[in-house]
């Protein structure tokens, strides 16, 4: 079985409602994956997705190890990603940065008006951690609108199809 893990950091709720959409979405993907039969068996068929979703403090190198892809969802801090993320990249960075390389990851920006620096800033360890950006980098500036929900939803379910499919 695949893991698709989530791990986010929040402060105002927004970021954490964007996150909750796309896992919402992963997780509605995975069902539809897996069929209403092998739903009920206990044989995994290489379909069915394993989603978790964690807070950055929670999150210890054995998670990221064991996760076939990432999805990230930060909030923009003074133009850098959450002191939660870069936290828990300095806690895993070392240890996962080898195994991680050739996977896959996603990523989720709430910010006041540009979004573009905590981008940058999560794509430069990313990069070091030899990860690829599997869909365009989700950002929403302002207030999360049901637009935003349903992109975040649509991401979300997009990580795990394709993780499924192998496709990243």
């Amino acid at each position: 079985m695949k893991t698709l893990l989530m791990v986010y950091h929040s402060q105002t709720g927004r970021t954490q409602s964007l996150v909750q959409a796309a896992y919402n979405g992963a997780c509605a993907s995975s069902v539809a994956l897996m069929g209403v039969s092998s739903a009920r068996s206990s044989v995994d068929d290489g379909t069915h997705i394993h989603v978790q979703l964690s807070h950055a403090r929670e999150v210890e190198a054995s998670a990221v190890r064991h996760a076939d892809a990432l999805l990230l969802a930060t909030p923009e801090n003074f133009g850098y990603m959450s002191g939660e993320l870069k936290a828990m990249f300095d806690r895993i960075y070392d240890a996962v940065r080898e195994e991680t390389a050739g996977r896959s990851y996603g990523l989720i920006v709430s910010c006041g008006n540009d979004g573009r620096g905590a981008q940058a800033a999560v794509e430069r360890i990313m990069i070091g951690c030899g990860m690829v950006l599997a869909q365009d980098v989700l950002i929403v500036r302002g207030e999360v609108t049901e637009a935003d929900l349903a992109s975040a939803y649509a991401l979300g379910e997009y990580m795990a199809a394709a993780l499924a499919m192998g496709l990243i």
